[in-house]
């Protein structure tokens, strides 16, 4: 489901949605940076979600945008994100050991089950330490984000400011999770499959800012790549798991860490067919094609003209 507010609109153009979208995401996104009444963890992993969103329109709307203004706006959003992924990283990787299915669980045993629980929450309590400083920070950020915001509001709309002007740029996006799909999938390489994963929320964030003009259409699709989003998101954080065991000293035995490396490529491979299954109902039509589609529906969705 869509954050509120981040769709397109029948009574206003694409350009004026993505105006109108940021200032608001940035606006919220300071005010819950600064509310220390919530978990510092949780406002981190609620910004990085914005920004998320955030470059994912950016991509849409690269060509009314411009090369070069959308050069500045995704960098900026991409750094900025950066500033707090190691403290992303620390809540990630005590998330991803929490929630291993229960049949992982099993064929780790619990003795390996404790040793990765204390580890991963000593590497959290070693980031989050400084807490003055991760403050400071979360601060910073908050302050340069209306900044952002009115940067982006100043840049004039193209002259074509209707469905053909997002058109490229939701085909761009397509087509570049599709070969995202065949590189993982032909290669099975953990980086390959944490791209592809990239591709897939770009697609995700802008099915849903679309999602408004034919809601009966697209929903099912949302879902479809909520799903793939998730599944992705799990094979990423077993490999980060499988890192953090092969790099520690002095907290498994080889033996163990083996084991860990062992059932979590087990757990990896069946995640991959999951993956491959919704891959393929999702990238199944060409991308012109489905743009096509979604082209008609704007006409009559936006003018009321008949598609």
């Amino acid at each position: 489901m869509a954050p509120p507010g981040y769709e397109l609109r029948p009574d206003e153009t694409p350009f004026a949605a993505l105006g109108r979208i940021v200032a608001e995401q940035m606006s919220e996104t300071a005010a819950d940076l600064r509310d220390r009444k919530t978990d510092a963890s949780e406002r981190v992993h609620e910004s990085r979600k914005r920004f998320k969103e955030t470059r994912a329109l950016l991509r849409l709307f690269r060509e009314p945008l411009g090369r070069e203004q959308f050069m500045t706006e995704n960098l900026w959003y991409r750094d900025t994100a950066r500033e707090l992924a190691e403290y992303r990283d620390a809540d990630a990787i005590v998330t991803a050991v929490d929630n291993l299915p229960p049949k992982v669980r099993r064929e780790l045993g619990p003795a390996i089950m404790r040793s990765l629980r204390r580890m991963t929450r000593n590497e959290h309590r070693a980031i989050y330490d400084d807490q003055a400083t991760a403050e400071a920070r979360i601060e910073n950020i908050a302050a340069q984000l209306p900044v952002a915001a009115a940067r982006l509001n100043s840049v004039p709309p193209s002259a074509v400011d209707g469905f053909e002007s997002i058109e490229p740029g939701l085909i761009r996006s397509l087509r570049a999770g599709k070969r995202a799909m065949r590189e993982a999938r032909a290669t099975r390489d953990p980086l390959a499959f944490h791209e592809w994963r990239k591709r897939v929320k770009d697609h995700w964030h802008q099915v849903q800012l679309l999602e408004p003009m034919w809601p009966e259409k697209l929903a099912d699709r949302d879902q479809l790549l909520d799903d793939l989003t998730h599944i992705l998101g799990e094979h990423h954080d077993l490999e980060v798991i499988r890192d953090l065991v092969a790099t520690s000293e002095n907290v498994f035995d080889p033996a163990d860490v083996e084991r860990i490396a062992r059932t979590l490529t087990a757990r990896q491979r069946r995640l991959e067919r999951k993956a491959g299954s919704l891959g393929a109902k999702i990238y199944g039509k060409r991308p012109k094609e489905f743009a096509a589609r979604l082209a008609k529906r704007w006409k009559k969705w936006h003018t009321g003209a008949p598609a």
